[in-house]
């Protein structure tokens, strides 16, 4: 079963890398792909096993993780620059 999720405001390669790769090691996917310029995540998937809803979760906790990460080096040079 193939499912395409749209990613809005994803302009971030890094990001999407990270969570092509998250996605891709969860039970039951067979693969995932990260499309940037449509902002789109295509994931194949068995139907008995993963569940949208699981895939989801795992996505936006990838995002959740890479937003955390980045303002916290942000804050970190903005401390030492001061």
């Amino acid at each position: 079963m193939k499912r395409v999720y749209t990613l809005k405001g994803l302009d971030c390669p890094n990001c999407s890398a990270k969570i092509e790769k998250e996605v891709g090691e969860l039970d039951g996917v067979h693969s995932s792909s990260v499309n940037l310029m449509k902002q789109t995540l295509t994931v194949s998937i068995s139907p008995n096993i993963a569940s949208t809803i699981d895939v989801a979760k795992a996505t936006k906790a990838i995002v959740m993780q890479n937003i955390v990460i980045a303002l916290g080096i942000k804050s970190i040079f903005l401390i030492l620059g001061a």
